[in-house]
């Protein structure tokens, strides 16, 4: 799709288990590829059950970033901000982590804010 000039209004969807960026939850994710220990990875299920956990405590900080820039608190962030005249950028899953990790905001749950609008 880059590489067209068809540009749908769209939702990347992934598992937790590759798109959650917290470091506690997700040590695979957080860290560079070339530095991750055996110890350091996780099921699928913990991954499951700790970023549950977390945003039910409200206390993973990529997701509590991504509702206060969405206008919660009246700010508005740039990763949000496609409006008539601005088309949403075509990302696949790594540019999605990429991004979450630069912006420190959920990528899990800021594709799922796209779910409603896509084609």
């Amino acid at each position: 799709l880059r590489n067209t000039r068809y540009r749908p209004k769209h939702a990347i969807l992934g598992s937790r288990d590759h798109m959650c960026i917290h470091p506690k939850v997700n040590p695979t994710i957080a860290k560079a590829k070339g530095s991750v220990n055996a110890n350091d990875k996780k099921s699928s299920s913990d991954v499951n059950h700790g970023c549950s956990k977390l945003n039910k405590e409200r206390k993973c900080v990529y997701r509590n970033n991504l509702e206060d820039s969405s206008g919660k608190k009246g700010s508005s962030s740039s990763v949000n901000n496609f409006g008539p005249g601005h088309e949403q950028p075509i990302l696949d899953m790594e540019d999605l982590v990429s991004m979450g990790k630069q912006q420190k905001l959920c990528p899990f749950y800021h594709t799922r804010s796209f779910i409603k609008d896509a084609e």
